[in-house]
């Protein structure tokens, strides 16, 4: 009974003592570009509750988007992230400096399009997948990624980051041929039924 309540205690102190830095960290101290890479993260876990519920709610009401209209949506707000910057960009002078807050406003709506798009995605591929290869597929989604990241690096050529996209997906092709066996093809009954 005294263990208990000496637990009780001790993750009270540090529940509240989290809290307290996690507030000094947030608001107290000046921040940087550099010390707000953390919002990515903070705004997915606050805002995918309420995506989980949002669209069971439009369901609800008939008026719940079909995943395509999910996609654009979620690509929409991933554009208009840049608004903000651009913003901020024309506020920022020699002598003065842009607001942080343009740059929360920035990270917001990534991360809404990011929460709109990617479950989404994720569950198109679940339902066209066959069940061998659910998981495959899964990281054959991710790995759609590889092309934009090779063409952001800094120096590197498009055309030899594409070639080079382009054997990493013929290499995952060739691994998901292997994955299924060779008396299912893909307009048997087996491959058609959902991976859920």
């Amino acid at each position: 009974m005294h263990s208990q309540r000496i637990a009780r205690i001790m993750l009270g102190t540090l529940t509240v003592a989290g809290i307290a830095l996690i507030v000094r960290d947030c608001i107290v101290l000046p921040q940087s570009a550099s010390s707000l890479t953390y919002l990515g993260a903070m705004f997915i876990v606050l805002l995918s509750p309420l995506m989980a519920w949002l669209w069971p709610f439009l369901e609800r009401y008939g008026m719940n988007p079909s995943k395509p209209m999910k996609s654009a949506i979620g690509l929409a707000f991933a554009g208009l992230a840049f608004v903000p910057l651009l913003i901020s960009n024309h506020m920022a002078g020699p002598d003065t400096l842009g607001s942080v807050w343009w740059l929360v406003l920035a990270y917001l709506l990534i991360e809404i399009g990011e929460v709109t798009l990617s479950p989404i995605g994720l569950a198109a591929v679940t339902q066209l997948s066959v069940p061998q290869a659910c998981g495959l597929m899964m990281g054959a989604w991710w790995l759609g990624i590889v092309p934009t990241d090779d063409l952001a690096r800094p120096g590197l050529r498009p055309a030899r980051a594409t070639a080079d996209a382009v054997n990493q997906a013929l290499d995952a092709w060739g691994e998901v041929r292997q994955a299924f066996p060779p008396h299912i093809s893909a307009h048997s009954k087996e491959a058609r039924k959902p991976c859920n």
